[in-house]
């Protein structure tokens, strides 16, 4: 699209856009600003035939795809109605970074939807502002000067809400490593004191869960002693302060089991084995790894009960004290076994 026109110029621009329309010059503003490929429109079943004729003006340089709200009064139509037109600008090979949501138009409920269903999708929004001064009590457009289109903050971001979802679900897929970036780059971005300490408290868990995940015990326990003092404030916040104290009785289990991991070989080593390779397998599907890990798991619940039944430790065996018979007959089971 050419620069200029009846808009002022900034530097928002985009492939894609969505917009919801009602008034017809706002259409020309950000088809002229934001200079987009393709453009869906959400609109009112009264206003889509004004709303398709000045988009004839240009069919030539911009694709269009429309969609029409059964009730501009229902929140959930403008919602649906955005998904809708995300998933058919996906299907052309657009993605989320490509395009932008222009919600200046139709009425409250149809701009709150859109907005709303753009904020958690991570979409970016503008707006248009038009100039206006305070007269007599009221305030009047000045018609003398520019729209602009101006970007929007979304809140979700601020508060953590939105990329908080995608570290959980890294966390569930036991990817601990892309989870802590991300809660570590929501940390960095939060605004308060508390949702500071309690994004700080689910970057330590994390990384204290990737330490555990390839036995780094004494990784594993220093992290997880962050994440709980992190976690164990006292939030005012009632929704965090009851995530928060889940979160901490469930370390204290962790620390408790942790701590009889660590250091002497123990039947809670050879169950940790075992959970570690049903990890690699279920929820990973590295059946390779999985393998080696349930064969050490075996190897290990070999070595306790040698310790725990014969006082024999693997790693210093007095082999004086073994008889001949029986360094024969286990030399017959590992050749059998192999």
């Amino acid at each position: 699209m050419p620069e200029g026109g009846a808009g002022g110029v900034t530097a928002v621009t985009s492939r894609a856009a969505i917009m919801v329309v009602s008034r017809l010059d706002a259409i020309e503003v950000a088809l002229r600003t934001l200079r987009p490929e393709v453009v869906g429109l959400i609109a009112s079943q009264d206003i889509v035939g004004p709303v398709a004729a000045k988009c004839e003006e240009f069919k030539s340089q911009v694709l269009f795809r429309y969609r029409l709200v059964d009730s501009p009064m229902e929140i959930g139509d403008s919602f649906e109605r955005f998904e809708h037109l995300l998933s058919e600008l996906e299907s052309l090979g657009y993605g989320a970074g490509d395009v932008v949501l222009d919600a200046s138009g139709g009425t409250t409920p149809m701009r709150f939807g859109a907005a709303l269903a753009a904020m958690t999708r991570g979409i970016r929004m503008v707006h248009q502002r038009v100039p206006q001064d305070y007269v007599d009590g009221q305030w009047v457009v000045d018609s003398s000067k520019p729209r602009e289109i101006v970007p929007m903050d979304n809140p979700l971001e601020s508060t953590g809400l939105l990329r908080e979802g995608q570290a959980a679900e890294l966390f569930n897929r036991r990817d601990y490593g892309a989870a802590a970036l991300v809660f570590q780059d929501v940390a960095r971005k939060v605004t308060g004191v508390e949702r500071g300490h309690y994004y700080s408290g689910l970057l330590f868990l994390a990384k204290g869960y990737g330490a555990w995940d390839v036995a780094d015990y004494g990784g594993a326990i220093e992290k997880l002693q962050l994440a709980r003092c992190e976690l164990d404030v006292g939030f005012s916040e009632t929704a965090l302060a009851e995530r928060a104290a889940t979160l901490t009785e469930d370390i204290k289990t962790n620390l408790s089991f942790l701590g009889k991991v660590r250091g002497k070989l123990s039947v809670e080593n050879v169950v940790d084995m075992v959970e570690n390779a049903r990890r690699r397998i279920a929820d990973q599907g590295r059946y390779d790894d999985g393998g080696a890990r349930l064969y050490r798991a075996v190897e290990m619940w070999h070595q306790w009960r040698l310790l725990k039944r014969h006082s024999i430790s693997t790693t210093g065996v007095r082999w004086k004290e073994i008889s001949e018979e029986a360094r024969v007959v286990g030399q017959c089971r590992m050749t059998s076994a192999l």
